[in-house]
């Protein structure tokens, strides 16, 4: 008995100094005071745009919001070369799957590719609703997150 109650300590030690060890999340509350640990993202290729941007998708970072609407982290790569430009975007999206609709809740944009580089601009603003158009990104991005 006596091991089993000297190990107690040990083991809550062992879990401060996990749960320490982990980073906050650059996300969707740059304020956000608490600590997370998540495995790295798995983007998923979703669709290009006429412009040539490539837009991903992490199907583990879906949540529901209600029985109709959910939100998910969309990767962004750019194709245009313009260096003053940002080269990559992180987006969280609202999808309303029931109207074909979607807005953006939290955007941080890159100066590089994959979400690499200084992040030149971020912020949580809740964006208008845009519908989904025959052929354009939004319309593929909503198939694949929807369905």
């Amino acid at each position: 008995m006596f091991r089993t109650l000297h190990a107690i300590p040990t083991v809550i030690a062992t879990g401060a100094l996990l749960l320490s060890a982990c980073s906050k999340l650059p996300g969707e509350n740059p304020s956000a005071t608490t600590t997370t640990h998540r495995p790295p993202s798995e983007w998923t290729y979703v669709t290009s745009s006429a412009k040539g941007n490539d837009y991903f998708v992490d199907f583990a970072t879906r949540r529901r919001i209600t029985d109709r609407k959910l939100s998910i982290l969309i990767k962004i790569n750019y194709g245009h070369e313009n260096s003053v430009s940002p080269r990559s975007a992180r987006v969280r999206e609202e999808f309303d799957c029931a109207n074909s609709e979607s807005r953006i809740l939290y955007s941080a944009f890159f100066t590089e590719s994959d979400l690499r580089g200084e992040t030149t601009s971020s912020g949580q603003a809740l964006g208008p609703w845009r519908q989904a158009r025959t052929g354009n990104a939004r319309q593929a991005l909503l198939g694949a997150v929807c369905e």
